[in-house]
């Protein structure tokens, strides 16, 4: 079949989304004629005319995002007849369990029963699980995997958005509500062209691509209740070998910050707090923090902080990447020192600390006594997010640690600059990341400075709030 030629028999300067597009539908046209006779023509519904510039119009059916992939006909036209396979073999399921039941409850769940059977015959026969377990094991890690889709889609319209632009991202309503994957896979072919319909094809078709990167992350042992652990073991760990034990104590953190450059810190104060009944309250000109502080030996007062990246699936589809085990820092750790002296005291003893674990680093990076960024290799960071940062292996997890000095922590967190994180990933998921999941042609214009505008000063809004 032509729109099955590989990739390497194509000149690469040659291909282009619009041949991809072309490509794509005439295999659909092709794999329907060939199977017409054997399935309902109202599962095969027209998408209306291909749009080269409506990125998101090509998110597959399960399990790969087609952005990415443009370069290679064989996994675009792949995916599409598998996606179509997975469907026929779920129609043809229904239907012989159809013709063995009778009416009911009995044959409701009878029919569901056989299409999650259908969905998990054909993960096993048809991908490249070699070990997926029993259907009564591996079903319920698939249903898992929605509700962590599901649970990642709305945090990040909830957090991202201001109120009047999440009620044009929300999930349609059936999308939302549905945890079964092989009744998503149903609701990617539903019929129509108006908008709800689109959207349902697309919103499933999404869920269905997330769950499939989260169900990875799950049999990898990735899921959120592992990293969970993970996290909690390593903080055990520091508490009985890095940190001095039972020693702790709250510190005021006044920072003044420069409204004409970017509100970055211009000079700051940090003591102990004596008076907890005197509390200073954060303005956009001056910060007050009272954090609580650990020790290490030498009296070294050490602000601490750990995070879990639980929405990892974004992150590789940022990269259009697929392999979720390329992405080594789901968990991480911040240590923020007073000082500089104290900062160089506080990494050697990590080391030493790491070696006695036992625990190996890698992967290290500075730009805290030099200019430039911290990691060459990321484009998008800024020079002005300043950290020491190297990855330590422990108990066979992966964790990133970022060693800062207070006033780097405090630009990271509260200046309008490109160093704040929060500016940063708002740039990211504008430019890699909105216009794949949430595209242009069925909710917001990503390029429009009115929205832009709106993004960024919710951002700003959040540091103060």
């Amino acid at each position: 079949m032509a729109a099955r030629q590989r990739a390497d028999e194509v000149p690469a300067e040659s291909v282009r989304r619009k041949k991809v597009v072309d490509c794509h539908q005439r295999s659909c046209e092709c794999w329907r004629d060939l199977h017409e006779t054997g399935a309902k023509p109202s599962i095969f519904p027209s998408s209306g005319p291909a749009d080269s510039s409506k990125t998101g119009e090509f998110i597959n059916a399960f399990p790969l995002l087609a952005e990415g992939v443009k370069e290679h006909y064989d996994i675009l036209v792949g995916e599409s007849v598998r996606g179509r396979q997975l469907l026929l073999n779920i129609e043809r399921a229904k239907r012989h369990a159809d013709m063995r039941n009778g009416y009911g409850e009995s044959r409701a769940a009878a029919l569901r029963e056989a299409s999650q059977r259908a969905l998990y015959d054909f993960l096993r026969r048809k991908t490249a699980y070699r070990k997926l377990g029993q259907f009564e094991e591996a079903y319920p890690q698939l249903i898992s995997a929605v509700k962590d889709a599901r649970a990642s889609i709305n945090d990040l319209i909830g957090t991202s958005f201001p109120e009047p632009l999440k009620l044009e991202l929300e999930m349609v309503a059936d999308v939302e509500s549905e945890i079964d994957p092989a009744a998503l896979v149903q609701q990617c072919y539903i019929p129509g062209n108006d908008l709800l319909s689109r959207r349902t094809r697309l919103e499933a078709r999404r869920q269905l691509t997330l769950a499939h990167l989260y169900f990875d992350m799950r049999r990898q042992g990735d899921a959120p209740e592992d990293l969970d652990r993970d996290m909690a073991e390593f903080d055990s760990a520091l508490k009985e070998r890095y940190f001095l034990p039972h020693r702790s104590e709250c510190y005021e953190i006044i920072a003044r910050l420069d409204p004409a450059d970017c509100h970055r810190v211009e000079s700051l104060t940090v003591n102990p707090h004596t008076s907890p009944s005197r509390r200073r309250i954060s303005t956009s000109k001056r910060v007050a923090l009272y954090p609580g502080v650990r020790f290490l030996p030498g009296d070294i007062p050490v602000y601490f902080e750990t995070r879990i990246k639980k929405d990892a699936p974004f992150k590789l589809i940022r990269k259009n990447q697929r392999d979720t085990r390329r992405v080594a820092d789901l968990c991480g750790a911040k240590f923020v020192f007073f000082s500089a002296e104290d900062l160089f005291k506080g990494v050697e003893r990590m080391r030493c600390t790491l070696a006695s674990m036992p625990g190996t680093i890698f992967g290290e990076v500075s730009n805290i006594m030099h200019a430039g960024r911290v990691d060459p290799t990321n484009d998008n960071s800024h020079e002005e997010f300043r950290a020491w940062k190297w990855f330590a292996r422990f108990a066979d997890r992966y964790f990133e640690l970022q060693f800062m000095l207070v006033s780097d922590w405090l630009n990271e967190r509260c200046s309008h600059g490109r160093e704040n994180h929060a500016h940063y990933k708002s740039e990211c998921n504008i430019r890699d990341l909105y216009p794949k999941i949430l595209p242009s042609s069925l909710y917001l214009d990503w390029t429009n400075p009115a929205i832009l505008k709106s993004l960024h000063r919710l951002q700003q809004a959040r540091i103060w709030s």
